[in-house]
């Protein structure tokens, strides 16, 4: 409900996105109501999960950042605060800053608080993630070799919670009825699925996929 994020935040916000951990707490991504842009994150906290909210307002303090906190009915609890200081990204986002690789006005291309967040700079697009991923940078390297004409890792993998591609494409397909290009990523995909994957990345990749029936049971439970 904007109105009711409005008056807990004291900013005029919509919920972008949700992510609910039953009786655990339900996450937020924020957007500007006026602007469309990504404006923080918020998290509801059961009581069970409070212990580590004020930690987390402890490490922003000495960061020189403000996480807000306010209470709400039935022992649950409110945090809000800019995509900077979200509680799982703050020390890669704090890194990719001191690289050089991102600024803080930087277009916010996706934000999935407390998991990952990207964002473009200059001619570059640089993603941010919680966990590391050991297996993105050979498997793009080795599906560029087959033929995929994917944007290309311009790191070195040093830091296994950012990557960094060139940006490519001016065009959204979700907002535009564009023929040419809605050819040019069709056979992109054509390619990809024909692409071989070497048999050392087959095993790390089966082991991510998820699993259909454990995914129904955790909505189930939901």
């Amino acid at each position: 409900d904007p109105v009711i994020l409005a008056e807990l935040t004291g900013r005029t916000v919509v919920a972008d996105r949700i992510r609910i951990k039953a009786k655990n707490s339900v996450v937020l991504a924020l957007r500007d109501a006026e602007t469309g842009q990504p404006d923080g994150w918020a998290r509801v906290l059961w009581p069970i999960t409070q212990d580590k909210a004020s930690k987390v307002v402890e490490r922003a303090q000495r960061r020189g950042q403000r996480i807000q906190t306010r209470p709400l009915h039935a022992g649950l609890m409110m945090q809000w605060g800019e995509l900077a200081s979200d509680p799982q990204l703050a020390a890669v986002y704090r890194v990719a800053l001191k690289e050089g690789l991102i600024e803080a006005g930087d277009q916010v291309l996706r934000y999935n608080p407390l998991r990952r967040l990207v964002v473009r700079h200059g001619d570059t697009t640089v993603r941010l993630s919680t966990q590391a991923n050991p297996v993105a940078l050979p498997l793009d390297w080795a599906l560029i070799e087959d033929g995929v004409p994917l944007p290309g890792r311009l790191d070195s993998g040093a830091h296994p919670q950012i990557a960094v591609q060139r940006f490519v494409g001016d065009t959204d397909l979700e907002d535009t009825r564009d023929l040419a290009a809605t050819r040019t990523v069709g056979a992109a995909l054509a390619t990809l699925h024909r692409a071989e994957v070497p048999n050392a990345l087959r095993g790390c990749l089966s082991s991510r996929e998820p699993d259909p029936r454990e995914q129904g049971a955790a909505h189930v439970e939901l």
